[in-house]
């Protein structure tokens, strides 16, 4: 991911693609997720490069970054809009610990026969911009570590360390978790190392399907498996429990209106699932700064997801000229 300054965060070089087609996105095609003290609309400044010797793209949340970090999938067809809620993400997740990076999210169009020649042309189209430090993708879904070998990046760390952030964003937000029940979605990422955890943690800690979770009953809800598996219908079902996504993107804007008038605690899951990318940008201590975040957001007026919401755009105006529109909400 580049070099780590002294201050935390990272030395790299601007965002940039020679020749490459840049497309700028309309306010008008946003998802408007906007709370009372947020900015009016302007134009979003959200990055959609194409790529030229495959199709693809990239995302980059904030163009004046100096550098970007996401995932990059490959799959018969990529939405850009889902790549832009994922780069946002990251955003709000780097910015909630202090570290002026922007997210970044990558797609390749194409499966079959003509799968392996796409990827392998977008790996070398991007390879400039990976070796210089200012663009950092990992492998997402449909793509392998061995399919980016060409770029040497690093692997990032395994199920361990997004349990260990899980965790101790639960205890932040709930306290001692000893004699607590916790059901963990089976299909969240890494659900077993997640109630490996809570588990250690004192916790009675199971891992259940979706349909099972909602109706469990229990006092804190690990979720994650795809964007949105929250939503203003099934949340209904988990009452005043505590909420914590092991993935960013685990609750729909309308679900958490919802969850909040049940009384239910809904943790960021921007910053209780980033004890991976804090390991990556080289901070050791990724539990204990997930924890501090938390607590500072606990006891906002509008709740902690909002709370760290805020928190997280003060940082970005620090450094940003104009806030991203749309939060980090499926």
């Amino acid at each position: 991911m580049g070099r780590v300054s002294s201050s935390g965060g990272l030395l790299i070089r601007p965002f940039a693609f020679s020749g490459a087609v840049v497309v700028r996105r309309p306010c008008e095609s946003a998802q408007r997720k906007i709370g009372p003290s947020r900015a009016p609309c302007h134009d979003l400044r959200v990055q959609i490069t194409k790529t030229s010797t495959a199709d693809g793209f990239v995302v980059v949340d904030l163009p004046e970054a100096a550098t970007a970090t996401g995932i990059v999938r490959c799959a018969r067809k990529i939405l850009q809009d889902g790549a832009v809620n994922l780069a946002r993400s990251l955003t709000y997740t780097y910015a909630s610990f202090g570290l002026p990076i922007s997210g970044a999210s990558a797609g390749i169009n194409a499966d079959g026969d003509g799968r392996d020649a796409a990827v392998a042309a977008f790996v070398d189209e991007l390879s400039p911009r990976v070796t210089d430090g200012s663009l950092v993708l990992a492998a997402g879904k449909g793509v392998s570590s061995a399919d980016l070998a060409a770029w040497a990046l690093p692997p990032l760390l395994g199920h361990e360390t997004l349990a260990a952030g899980v965790v101790a964003a639960a205890r932040a937000g709930c306290g001692d978790l000893a004699g607590s029940t916790v059901a963990v979605e089976e299909s969240s990422p890494g659900s077993a190392a997640v109630v490996a955890a809570f588990t250690a943690a004192g916790a009675d800690a199971v891992s259940l399907p979706l349909t099972e979770l909602l109706v469990s009953g229990r006092s804190v809800v690990v979720v994650g498996s795809k964007p949105g598996v929250l939503d203003h219908e099934n949340v209904e079902s988990l009452g005043a429990a505590t909420i914590i996504g092991a993935a960013g993107l685990s609750i729909t804007a309308r679900g958490l209106a919802v969850a909040r008038r049940n009384g239910a605690n809904v943790l960021p899951d921007f910053v209780a699932a980033a004890g991976p990318v804090l390991a990556a940008a080289g901070h050791a201590d990724g539990p204990s700064r997930i924890s501090a975040v938390i607590e500072a957001v606990l006891p906002h007026d509008e709740g902690p997801y909002l709370g760290a919401c805020y928190a997280a755009e003060e940082f970005l105006r620090t450094w940003s000229d104009e806030l991203p529109f749309g939060r980090p909400l499926a």
